[in-house]
C-alpha cells in the first residue's frame, strides 16, 4: 500500500536518513546548486546571445553590408585598415550591378559635446554624404535628414542620436539648437529613433552625424581614404549571399587582389552578426558546460552513495512496512520521492545563485544574458533526472530486499 496517509511516515523517514547521513546530504545539494547555478548561465547566455544577434543583425537591415578596411578576422601586423578612397565609393556607385546605395563614412570617437551648459563624451562622431537615415535604415524621429546642398557646402549641421540628445538637451526638442564639437558650433536640424540594441563598440544611440565634407575639414581627417563603407541593394534579401559576393570580388578587383592574396576589407551583413554574437559566447557556454557537467555527475554519485548508505540503515524499517503489505513498487516509490526532494532542494538555490550571477555578468558587460521560463525549466529538469538516474538504483536494491531477512538486520 501506498497512499496519501503514508506520506507523513515517508517524510519523517526520509528527515532521518538524510540527518544520519548529513554531511552526504550537503555535498549533493551544493554540487546540485553549482551544476543547477551553471546551466542556468549557459542558458541565460544561448538566449541572450540569440537576442542580441538578431537585434544585431537588424542593425544592418536585410539588404545592407557594412564594408569595413583591414581583414578584421586574419589581418596581418600592420596592415592598413583605411583601404577605401572616395573614387572607389563612386566605381562601386556606378559599377556594381543591384547597388542601390553606397555611403562613405568617416568617424571620430571620444568627443566631448557641449550644449547650454550641458556636457556629453560622445560615444561616435560620424561623417556621413547625404541621407544618412536611408543608408543606415534609421528614422528621424524629429527634423530632417542630411541633405545633398549640406554636404556641398560643408554645412555645420548634424543630427543627434537618441543618447546625446538626452544628455544635452533633456525632455526638450533639440531641433534648431546649438551644440559646440571641438570649439565648433553645429546646428541640430535631426533627431534619430532610439535602437534598444546593444552594438559591437557600445551604445549604438551615442552618435553625432555631420556631412562628410564638415566632418573631414573640420577635424582634420584624411581627405582622401576612409575605413567604412555601407552599401545597400535592390531587390529581395534572398539575394544578398550572391551580392555580397559579387560585392566581394569586386573590391578584390578595384584593389588588385590576385589568387591566393587575403583581403585587406571585411564584408559584414546581418549573417555575420550572428555569427559574431555566437563566437562571443561560445567560449564561456563551453567552460560552463563542462562545470555542470561536473557538478551534476559529482551530485549524482554522491545521491548513489547516500541512498545506498540509508537502505543498509533502513533494512528493518523496509522489512516492516514489507511485512505490514507494502508493495516493492511503494518502496521504490519512496527512495525515487526522496531523491527527487534531495536534488531539488540543491537545484532551488542553485536557480538562484544562477540568476544572480547572469545579472553580475549583465552589469558588468562580461556576457550577454536573457533569463526565460526555458532557463528555470532546464535547471528543474536537469535536476528531476539526476535524481531519477542515480537514485534508482539503491531504490531498485530496496525494493527487492527479502522482508524476513530485513527484519532480522
Amino acid at each position: 500500500m501506498f497512499g496519501a496517509r503514508q506520506l507523513p511516515v515517508l517524510a519523517r523517514a526520509g528527515a532521518r536518513a538524510l540527518w544520519a547521513h548529513r554531511a552526504h546530504a550537503a555535498c549533493i545539494s551544493l554540487a546540485m546548486a553549482l551544476g543547477i547555478a551553471a546551466l542556468t548561465v549557459i542558458g541565460a547566455a544561448m538566449d541572450g546571445a540569440r537576442q542580441k544577434a538578431l537585434e544585431h543583425a537588424a542593425l544592418y537591415g536585410p539588404s545592407g553590408v557594412v564594408l569595413i578596411g583591414g581583414d578584421l578576422k586574419n589581418r596581418p601586423a600592420g596592415q592598413r585598415t583605411r583601404t577605401f578612397t572616395f573614387a572607389e565609393a563612386d566605381r562601386l556607385a556606378t559599377g556594381l550591378p543591384g547597388v542601390d546605395q553606397v555611403a562613405p563614412s568617416v568617424t571620430i570617437t571620444r568627443v566631448t559635446v557641449r550644449a547650454e551648459g550641458a556636457t556629453h563624451n560622445a560615444l561616435f562622431v560620424s561623417g556621413s554624404p547625404a541621407s544618412y537615415c536611408r543608408a543606415w535604415d534609421w528614422t528621424i524621429v524629429q527634423g530632417r535628414d542630411l541633405t545633398e546642398p549640406d554636404v556641398a557646402t560643408s554645412a555645420r549641421v548634424c543630427l543627434l542620436g537618441a543618447t546625446p540628445a538626452r544628455a544635452l538637451f533633456g525632455r526638450a526638442d533639440p531641433v534648431g539648437r546649438t551644440i559646440v564639437l571641438r570649439n565648433t558650433p553645429f546646428l541640430v536640424v535631426g533627431v534619430l529613433e532610439r535602437r534598444d540594441v546593444a552594438g559591437a563598440h557600445g551604445d549604438v544611440n551615442d552618435r553625432i552625424i555631420v556631412p562628410i565634407t564638415t566632418a573631414i575639414r573640420r577635424f582634420g581627417l584624411d581627405p582622401h581614404n576612409y575605413r567604412v563603407l555601407r552599401v545597400t541593394f535592390h531587390g529581395s534579401p534572398e539575394r544578398m549571399d550572391a551580392n555580397k559576393a559579387a560585392l566581394r570580388a569586386f573590391v578584390r578587383e578595384m584593389h588588385g587582389l590576385g589568387p591566393g592574396r587575403p583581403d585587406d576589407f571585411t564584408v559584414l551583413g546581418a549573417a555575420e552578426a550572428l555569427d559574431y554574437w555566437s563566437a562571443l559566447t561560445s567560449g564561456m557556454t563551453g567552460f560552463l558546460s563542462l562545470t555542470a557537467a561536473t557538478s551534476l555527475g559529482v551530485a549524482g554519485f554522491v545521491l548513489a552513495n547516500l541512498l545506498s548508505l540509508a537502505v543498509l540503515d533502513r533494512r528493518p524499517e523496509i522489512g516492516l512496512k514489507r511485512a505490514l503489505g507494502w508493495r516493492s513498487s511503494s518502496i521504490l516509490a519512496q527512495l525515487l520521492l526522496e531523491a527527487l526532494l534531495l536534488t531539488l532542494a540543491g537545484a532551488l538555490p542553485g536557480l538562484a545563485l544562477g540568476v544572480g550571477a547572469c545579472a553580475a555578468f549583465a552589469a558588468l558587460d562580461i556576457m550577454e544574458t536573457a533569463v526565460s521560463w526555458r532557463v528555470f525549466a532546464t535547471g528543474l529538469g536537469a535536476a528531476l533526472a539526476v535524481g531519477l538516474l542515480f537514485g534508482l538504483g539503491p531504490a531498485r536494491r530496496a525494493a527487492r530486499l527479502d522482508p524476513l531477512a530485513s527484519l532480522k538486520a
